[in-house]
């Protein structure tokens, strides 16, 4: 709208990703769901260090490898409450240009503003007991209707997040703050 002082701009992926969208969309033949934990553990949440307790869930390193394109359709955040509040949805965005599921918590502020309320794969809280629910969670409805919504959201989250619309975004956004007339 015209005279807002501020808008939420998502960050976007990274638009080298772009040439690897044909490798990640490999993973829709993946016979079960293959998690990964793409990023670099913040030394100081506990709760981002919990991946590595999940037999489940594979380390790629900060950045995924043109090797494991392809090899995962599930991405997860573990952050606490305290530390989502000035993390932007990053993880999310990434996961999204893999063509990949996020399970992530509702206070993850960025997150939840790319996903929306009706994302059907949130933890209720950032802990094991709620993870080991989702893991199991998205194994028993992969390939179901639940597991398309959410694919559906994360293919939004996509075109959101890709670097052409937020720079639309920015210009609409100059535009509208700038507005003369």
């Amino acid at each position: 709208p015209k005279k807002r002082i501020f808008d939420c701009i998502p960050h976007n992926w990274d638009s080298k990703f772009r040439d690897i969208t044909v490798e990640a969309l490999k993973n829709e033949k993946l016979p079960e769901p293959k998690f990964a934990y793409i990023g670099t553990p913040n030394k100081k949440d506990q709760a981002d260090r919990k991946f590595y307790k999940y037999k489940d869930i594979t380390y790629l390193g900060q950045v995924a490898k043109k090797k494991d394109i392809g090899t995962f359709n599930v991405c997860a955040s573990f952050r606490t409450e305290f530390n989502s509040i000035y993390k932007p949805g990053t993880k999310c965005a990434v996961a999204a240009s893999f063509n990949a599921m996020f399970i992530a918590n509702k206070h993850e502020y960025g997150v939840y503003d790319l996903l929306g309320p009706d994302y059907p794969y949130y933890l209720e809280k950032t802990d094991e007991e709620n993870m080991d629910k989702m893991i199991n969670y998205i194994k028993e409805t992969y390939k179901t209707p639940i597991w398309d919504k959410a694919m559906k959201i994360i293919k939004e989250v996509k075109e959101k997040t890709d670097v052409r619309n937020i720079a639309k975004q920015f210009i609409k956004h100059i535009e509208n703050h700038f507005d003369d007339k």
